[in-house]
């Protein structure tokens, strides 16, 4: 594979890169300027609301600086994306290429948020998720976070077992039960407090503790980006 030569330096763009970025492979469509062989398959290595690092197989053509792609959502549904290549790598059999996103809307950054987090499954039924059932990666983490059952003034205190961009696992001091829903202050550090709605979709007591697990079931983009960012410092627990 061919890329144009870049101003760039590889080395500088990466060092620039600010937003969090959420490694896992998605697929990814490119248009090639090879009108014998018009798409390049490709999948990322990570993603971020800046852009997404991508690998691809030197023998699927060339590229055009800026191009035009589509993030896939599933099998079917895609997100069609403009962007700009901004530094390539070689890893063979491999090429790797950085992606910069350009004129990205609010409306493809929570579409994305949603990709990278994982809360696009929030449209499917809960109602039989146990503790192994959770989404993954997780993140170890204790954390002081406050539960508050809907109508209710009494705050229940707890600590974080681990949390993920879907929802936590918690030690609370008393009993909540299944499918009960919950406001959560969750205390992330430096004076930073995320309040969010959750669900309890599996409850446990454990050496008479009482040790649940939470959906996130309204969680904005704003708040996501946050989650998202405190993630990417500590890093994935597995």
């Amino acid at each position: 594979m061919t890329i144009n030569k870049m101003m760039q330096d590889e080395s500088v763009f990466k060092d620039l890169r600010t937003s969090p970025r959420w490694s896992g492979q998605y697929r990814v469509r490119l248009k090639s300027k090879d009108h014998e062989n018009p798409y390049n398959e490709a999948s990322t290595v990570n993603v971020s609301l800046d852009g997404l690092c991508l690998s691809l197989d030197h023998e699927n053509g060339s590229l055009e600086k800026n191009v035009q792609l589509e993030l896939f959502l599933n099998e079917t549904e895609s997100l069609p994306l403009n962007g700009e290549v901004v530094w390539e790598g070689d890893n063979s059999p491999h090429a790797t290429i950085g992606i910069k996103f350009k004129d990205l809307s609010e409306e493809e950054k929570e579409i994305i948020l949603q990709i990278i987090g994982g809360n696009h499954v929030l449209s499917q039924d809960y109602s039989h998720l146990d503790m192994d059932d959770r989404y993954i990666p997780r993140w170890k983490a204790s954390k002081k976070v406050f539960c508050r059952r809907n109508g209710k003034t009494a705050k229940i205190s707890g600590i974080t077992d681990d949390m993920s961009m879907s929802g936590l696992s918690i030690w609370v001091d008393e009993e909540i039960r299944k499918n009960e829903e919950i406001q959560i202050a969750l205390h992330l550090g430096n004076d930073c407090v995320l309040e969010t709605l959750g669900k309890v979709v599996w409850a446990r007591c454990v050496r008479r503790k009482h040790f649940i697990g939470v959906i996130f079931t309204h969680l904005t983009p704003q708040l996501q980006e946050l989650l998202l960012e405190y993630a990417y410092e500590i890093g994935p627990s597995e």
